[in-house]
């Protein structure tokens, strides 16, 4: 009980402390780097009496967490020409800019980084460091903090929701363009089937008047050949009809007188 109370006894000393330097306003605001080192010399001495013990730093202070890139629109071989294409991997701070989130002394980011730097002490003892930070540096409140830390999710927030827009924007036109691609082919199939049709049935005619014309030559070719054959018969029996005369007046001739 009494460590405890040693405990808190050097937290509200470290009040008075971190009270001194704002009274000497002359001399500015101490800096986030001032204001942390004090900090890091109050944990070093919360630390040997009674709170978790915790190495004093000796670095600058952490670096404000990179937020993860925003997830990425389903991509395909081409865009949909129904949605412009969406601007990838924009800056974070360009979305906070476009909304409007006005600039504070000492950010969200910023913050986060203090927690980190925090995150071996219990939950408690962290935000006594913070009131005291915030109590040292008349550029910045908690409450700054967390109207900043509301803003930027709530942009984070609509950007999400933007994006899902996009890609459910995205997924209908590729739905209307894939429907209008099966559609073109359907007209396209059917078109082409019916001049298929169309020219098989005239091939099929021109096979069938081929087929006739082919007949009517082999009958031509058949008459005319009957009729040949008929005629020269008739010819070649009125030639041998005739060389009966020869043959019965021929010897009744003078033989012929030699020269």
């Amino acid at each position: 009980m009494a460590e405890r109370k040693g405990f808190w006894k050097s937290v509200a000393g470290a009040f008075v402390e971190f009270e001194e330097p704002k009274r000497a306003a002359s001399a500015g605001p101490a800096s986030i780097d001032d204001t942390l080192a004090s900090t890091e010399a109050l944990l070093a001495e919360l630390g040997g009496k009674g709170a978790p013990s915790r190495p004093p730093s000796t670095s600058a202070p952490h670096a404000a967490p990179s937020a993860p890139p925003p997830p990425r629109a389903p991509s395909s071989a081409s865009p949909s020409s129904g949605t412009a294409p969406l601007a990838e991997d924009a800056p974070l701070s360009e979305l906070y800019q476009k909304a409007g989130v006005p600039t504070v002394a000492h950010t969200a980011e910023q913050m986060l980084a203090i927690l980190d730097g925090l995150a071996a002490l219990p939950p408690e003892a962290a935000r006594v460091a913070i009131k005291a930070m915030d109590d040292a540096d008349d550029r910045w409140t908690v409450s700054d903090v967390l109207t900043d830390a509301r803003l930027k999710t709530d942009v984070l927030v609509g950007h999400v929701n933007q994006l899902a827009s996009h890609a459910q924007a995205a997924a209908e036109a590729a739905t209307h363009e894939a429907a209008e691609v099966d559609r073109m082919l359907a007209e396209a199939e059917a078109e082409i089937q019916k001049q298929i049709a169309a020219l098989q049935a005239e091939l099929d005619q021109f096979r069938a008047d081929a087929a006739a014309r082919r007949a009517e030559i082999d009958q031509r070719l058949a008459e005319a050949r009957d009729g040949a054959a008929r005629d020269s018969g008739r010819v070649q029996a009125e030639i041998a009809r005739l060389g009966r005369i020869s043959t019965f007046l021929g010897p009744m001739l003078p033989p012929p007188t030699p020269r």
